[in-house]
């Protein structure tokens, strides 16, 4: 096969689309690229991408091209990704948006840019061939911009629809909160969720607790954090760390007293198992007795998750 029948049929599979390094890939050079252009075979829309000329234009085309045009690290975001993953209200407007990875800067000439320090594989989707911010951090970057009945719209729609359920989105606000992202406190609140950074510990003991961790070199714990189990319930835990996937809590002698309130704490560690959640109990003796146990302690699990380096003996 020839390449121009190479690149007419790879392109039949992208929206009637080609970027440049693909024609590299197959042999040709730029100089062969641009002969192409000259002679009409082939539009150029960028520096990096081409369009099969007299392909039907289409919305996908246009995203997917100011996408690829925008490099590697490129994302169609805000409106433009909540038009693709159909939320209630999205409306197309061109040129698409698209979001890049610092220090990249995107191509302003064929898409609205927008920057972020933050984009990892947790942002990010596909719809069909199209890099595409996930649903999550698209409803995220929907809440800065919009307004708030939109942004509640977008959301129920998303939750009805099954593209995202509450626990993962409560789960992406907590690691996206934590830079400072705007749009989180909005759809926290929406959830019925705070964010953990304006939570308040309940109890004098929890206030020691989080004070002893601070003390240490642990990581800064979130406090109140608001786990949901599979039918939605709300099992708070005291303080998380590792993302959520370490909950600790803390026991003074009032509480946890009773025959049924220690089943129901039972109950409640078997269901953080099954949400994958490890789960420490510290009691008041411990945390004002045995402050370097209970620190020994939360770290060893957080080595254990992977969240912290190994510490090794001198």
């Amino acid at each position: 096969m020839d390449h121009d029948l190479q690149l007419l049929e790879l392109a039949s599979r992208q929206h009637g689309l080609v970027t440049a390094p693909q024609a590299h890939r197959m042999g040709l050079s730029a100089r062969q690229v641009q002969g192409r252009v000259r002679r009409g075979s082939f539009e150029r829309v960028s520096a990096l991408v081409l369009r099969v000329a007299g392909s039907p234009h289409s919305r996908e085309q246009e995203i997917l091209a100011a996408v690829w045009s925008c490099g590697p690290t490129a994302v169609a975001s805000h409106s433009t990704a909540a038009w693709l993953h159909r939320l209630d209200g999205a409306r197309l407007t061109l040129p698409a948006e698209v979001t890049v990875l610092r220090p990249a800067r995107g191509n302003r000439q064929v898409a609205r840019v927008h920057e972020t320090r933050v984009l990892t594989n947790a942002d990010r989707g596909r719809c069909g061939l199209i890099p595409v911010m996930a649903v999550p951090r698209t409803l995220v970057a929907l809440a800065a911009i919009e307004a708030p009945d939109a942004v509640e719209a977008a959301l129920d729609g998303a939750l009805r629809d099954g593209l995202v359920s509450h626990r993962e989105m409560v789960w992406h606000l907590e690691r996206l909160a934590t830079s400072g992202r705007a749009g989180c406190a909005l759809l926290l609140s929406l959830l019925g969720a705070e964010p953990s950074s304006t939570r308040r510990c309940e109890s004098w003991l929890e206030t020691e607790c989080l004070r002893l961790f601070r003390r240490s070199e642990l990581p800064e714990p979130q406090v109140q954090r608001v786990v949901r189990d599979s039918t939605g319930r709300v099992l708070r835990a005291d303080f998380a760390f590792a993302e959520g996937r370490l909950a600790v809590e803390v026991s003074g002698h009032a509480t946890h007293a009773t025959r049924r309130r220690r089943q129901e704490d039972a109950e409640r560690r078997a269901e953080l198992a099954l949400l994958g959640i490890a789960h420490l109990e510290l009691t008041y003796e411990d945390v004002t007795e045995r402050p370097d146990y209970v620190v020994r302690r939360v770290r060893q699990m957080l080595e254990h998750l992977g969240d912290l380096p190994a510490q090794t003996t001198p």
